[in-house]
């Protein structure tokens, strides 16, 4: 990963060469037509141009490349990659009864309630568990796209990391070829439809989902575009524009990623809150369990079906 210190250090790479680049243009000699002295006449004195405000306004220019690069420096990779593999940890071990206490429990209440009959057992298995192991496979697949999704804003701070370096270079480029400047080189934006990888390949198999998440059961239509922006000119000013066109795609491909990966939150948080509400209201859904009434039979406390229930 590109660190802090090697976006400033070419920040002020930039900046340097920015700075002596646009004297130079500033500071050119000046030919001054004079008349051929006669014999014994006093040599002209050549009038010099004070070169210190125009370095005072070469500072000035050179002063606004750091804040440019300094913008890809706040959101830190390293701590959303905390947060994606704590998730990671919950799909990546609860796979198997034995791994996920969940489904162990839902196995050992199979056992405790299979000499239970009645009315209420029927229930009891029907509308909770009955549904349980699925709605927890669909549990974990829901953990698991929010994992990829913080991979995803992983990658996209990642990648901008990198691509405001190879805007640096392609600059330095362009300012020592100057005057001219040479062949523009094109810098190519493409995070949005890396992201949109990411996401598509997050699924490698597993249980059989019950629930439309956004990715993982094909609930969104996913997509994004490349593009690119030439940086280069044939003076510094001209260098320095296309440098801030580049900064300004990057910053859009940035957005227009970071606008996938909250649409699909959005539409998974909006079918979490909608089981949620089904299952306060009894109604059985894909993602919340039903709290079954038999919990509550005695005095609050949990049923140990095996020893009190029909005795």
């Amino acid at each position: 990963m590109t660190t802090n210190a090697e976006i400033l250090a070419k920040a002020d790479e930039v900046a340097a060469l920015v700075r002596q680049k646009y004297f130079d243009e500033l500071y050119q000699p000046v030919s001054m037509p004079y008349i051929q002295p006669m014999p014994g006449d006093p040599i002209p004195v050549q009038i010099a141009i004070d070169p210190e405000p125009l370095a005072a306004l070469a500072d000035v220019v050179a002063s606004t490349i750091r804040p440019e690069f300094v913008w890809f420096t706040e959101p830190d990779p390293e701590r959303v990659a905390a947060m994606r593999d704590s998730l990671r940890y919950i799909t990546g071990s609860f796979q198997t009864n034995t791994e996920d206490p969940a489904l162990g429990y839902i196995d050992e209440i199979h056992s405790n309630t299979a000499e239970w009959y009645g009315s209420a057992a029927e229930a009891f298995r029907l509308n909770f568990l009955g549904p349980l192991t699925q709605i927890r496979h669909n549990q974990v697949a829901l953990v698991a796209e929010f994992a990829t999704v913080l991979e995803g804003y992983e990658k996209i701070l990642t990648e901008s990391r990198a691509k405001i370096i190879e805007i640096g270079d392609r600059m330095i480029v362009a300012l020592n070829a100057l005057p001219g400047g040479g062949t523009p080189a094109a810098v190519m934006f493409s995070i949005a439809a890396l992201v949109v990888g990411i996401l598509a390949a997050m699924y490698g198999g597993g249980p059989v989902l019950t629930v439309p998440l956004a990715v993982l059961g094909n609930a969104m239509s996913l997509g994004a575009d490349s593009a690119g922006v030439e940086v280069g000119g044939g003076n510094v000013q001209g260098v320095l524009d296309s440098m801030n066109a580049a900064i300004t795609q990057l910053k859009q491909d940035m957005a227009d990623a970071e606008t996938i990966l909250v649409d699909v939150l959005t539409y998974d948080a909006g079918l979490l809150a909608t089981a949620q509400n089904q299952a306060d209201n009894r109604q059985l859904n894909p993602l919340v369990s039903l709290r079954p009434n038999v919990i509550d039979v005695i005095g609050g406390t949990d049923v140990d079906f095996e020893h009190t229930v029909g005795n």
